[in-house]
């Protein structure tokens, strides 16, 4: 009988044609650092954790503390509603959990954001089909959605000494993003999330921590790393060195669901997928980076993942991330990557559209029904060797302009993926955001194919003082009475007020 450890062996085959180039990567990657060794002119010590810098801090015109009442109308699928929502935003302005010293190059000294909301959405055009319900009952169904009253409680940033953040995640990035990148917990219109994100970062080394769902977790996972010669010298320049290792995993991931007689997707009361057979998978991965560049205008970040997604398969990544900081409001951000992946391997498997592909990712073959995310890579459709890039930037210009996107594609059909970013956050009059993302396109033709592809727009507009009129458009996904996840639009626009004390 075969042993239960042959299941989690790394299946990876390197042709000669991987190999050479695994070579000449790895000698680039090797010149590179040479090359930044030699930029290297004076600097500070590298900060904890390869981020990317901050431009100078700027007055934040919204007021710390706030309380609104909003009536919007909403199209959610094919009804109509009307949604009220009592809320307040709370700041409390540096909040000191530590100081300068043994673990830390500057107190933690940060702000404590807590977003405070009871939305309650009512339903005035009922279309087929009819639910007969007034209350939209879907938001308020599982005992997790209770946590929703709390949004976001957020401490300080994710680059920070001490961060955490829960409640609603967005754009949850971990390490060097190779296994987490752009995670978000609440893609699923009718089922919240209240997770976590944690990270520690201090002189010796430091870890970073995600549950997707606290009161019941699935998605979860840490990344811990060392600075090792920390602990021979704290103000040599060789401290910028740091290893790591991470761990994520799904510990119920769906592998096969239930079918009803007519061949779709059976479904519970709460409307959601009926899994008949799941399986814990995780993601293994070790991490080498190196600040070489460091100073006030410039700064360049090498590094190398080796992952192995246990019992399939395996990947290298090697990378880099950059800034570029001319003037004390305008930062420029980048990173690129070059990636090998090993068979039965996804780079990045816990991305933004993840709570989706955990249970619906693709179809095989002919078929015209997806598969859950773990069970394509059971069936080996991922079954060769392949090579891919990613190159990403971002511009964020006195925290009052923020651009930012990025794109990888890799070798065969359907493997390109793409993301924009644009925000406009602190205006007083006018505040506007828009997200779009789109997964397993073919060539820029497709790329704004919105079969895989999630988008998110909002605008704020203050009339007065006090009142505004806001407008937001989502793309997610719901599972429909067919049995399959399908992308649905929902909108909402409508007047508010807010009042700052």
């Amino acid at each position: 009988m075969q042993s239960r450890l042959s299941q989690f062996r790394p299946e990876v085959a390197f042709s000669r044609s991987g190999l050479r180039t695994f070579v000449v990567s790895a000698l680039r990657f090797a010149v590179l650092l040479a090359v930044s060794v030699c930029l290297l002119q004076g600097g500070g010590i590298a900060s904890a954790v390869a981020q990317p810098t901050v431009p100078a801090p700027v007055a934040d015109p919204l007021d710390a503390y706030s309380f609104s009442l909003g009536l919007t109308g909403a199209k959610i699928g094919e009804d109509w509603f009307v949604r009220s929502t009592l809320g307040s935003s709370l700041r409390f302005e540096g909040l000191t959990l530590a100081r300068q010293g043994n673990l830390f190059e500057e107190d933690q000294s940060h702000d404590l954001r807590l977003l405070v909301q009871v939305p309650l959405t009512f339903r005035i055009v009922d279309r087929d089909p009819e639910t007969g319900e007034v209350l939209r009952t879907e938001e308020w169904d599982e005992p997790s959605e209770y946590m929703r009253v709390l949004r976001v409680i957020e401490y300080g940033r994710p680059y920070d000494g001490i961060y955490f953040r829960g409640g609603e995640l967005a754009n949850v990035r971990m390490g060097h993003r190779t296994i987490v990148d752009n995670y978000l917990n609440t893609l699923d219109v009718d089922h919240l999330q209240w997770g976590l994100h944690h990270n520690l970062n201090t002189i010796y080394g430091g870890y970073e921590v995600l549950l997707d769902n606290v009161p019941a977790p699935e998605l979860m996972g840490t990344r811990v790393y060392v600075r090792p010669w920390s602990f021979i010298d704290r103000n040599a320049w060789m401290r910028r060195l740091a290893v790591g290792t991470s761990l994520f995993g799904d510990i119920a991931a769906p592998t096969a669901l239930a079918i009803r007689e007519d061949g779709r997707y059976a479904q519970n009361p709460d409307g959601n997928f009926i899994i008949e057979r799941d399986q814990a998978t995780g993601i293994l991965g070790f991490d080498v980076e190196l600040a070489a560049v460091k100073s006030e205008l410039f700064s360049m970040t090498p590094y190398t993942d080796a992952n192995v997604h246990l019992g399939r398969g395996a990947g290298w990544h090697l990378g880099s991330f950059f800034a570029l900081q001319p003037l004390d409001a305008l930062v420029v951000d980048a990173r690129s990557e070059f990636r090998i992946l090993g068979r039965n391997y996804l780079p990045t498997y816990f991305n933004t559209l993840y709570e989706v592909e955990r249970v619906s990712y693709r179809a095989p073959g002919e078929s015209p029904t997806r598969i859950p995310k773990l069970q394509w890579l059971r069936t080996g459709q991922e079954g060769e060797l392949r090579e891919g890039y990613l190159t990403e930037i971002g511009v964020n210009f006195g925290q009052v302009l923020r651009l930012a996107g990025a794109w990888e594609n890799y070798r065969g059909p359907d493997n390109s993926t793409a993301w924009l970013y644009a925000s406009v956050p602190a205006l007083r009059v006018v505040q506007f955001a828009a997200y779009f993302a789109n997964t397993r396109f073919q060539g820029a033709r497709g790329l704004f194919d919105m079969q895989n592809a999630l988008a998110m727009v909002e605008a704020r507009v203050m009339v007065t003082k006090f009142m505004y009129v806001q407008g937001q458009l989502n793309r997610r996904w719901r599972l429909d009475g067919d049995g399959e996840y399908r992308p649905v639009d929902d909108f909402h626009f409508g007047v508010g007020a807010s009042f700052g004390f």
